[in-house]
């Protein structure tokens, strides 16, 4: 269910041209706590059933990730436990040191609700092999 979710909030992004802008903008209500969320994006091991991929996370400032089998790698920005996750990303088809700039924040406006909203910035306008869609 949860991942059926996802992927219509992505396929939502997609038909207003995502990912070929500068900056994108998203928002996804979960029926979840945010704590539960938090486990997710911090555990590797909960991060793969979750996603059916490879992961591995370093949960500090600076520390590095590498998620969906490696076709996302970045650094964490700034992380506020519940509420902020600022991160550098860089997808696999990029160039060597591009990055776009990534930062989701966490709302939980009733218990059992969160609304998670994303906000990328500096999304490039073309991959290494000159594809106008980059990630």
């Amino acid at each position: 269910m949860l991942l059926e979710r996802v992927d219509k909030f992505v396929k939502e992004i997609m038909k207003e041209g995502w990912p070929a802008k500068d900056e994108l903008e998203g928002k996804l209500v979960l029926k979840a706590t945010s704590a539960g969320g938090k486990v997710v994006k911090t555990d590797e091991n909960r991060w793969r059933g979750f996603t059916q991929s490879k992961a591995k996370i370093n949960i500090e400032i600076g520390g590095q990730f590498s998620i969906f089998d490696g076709v996302i790698t970045g650094v964490n920005m700034k992380l506020e436990e519940d509420k902020l996750i600022m991160q550098k990303w860089s997808f696999q088809n990029w160039h060597d040191g591009e990055y776009s700039t990534i930062c989701l924040t966490i709302e939980e406006p009733e218990i059992g609700i969160t609304v998670v909203k994303l906000m990328q910035t500096d999304v490039l306008k073309e991959d290494r092999y000159g594809n106008a869609t980059v990630v």
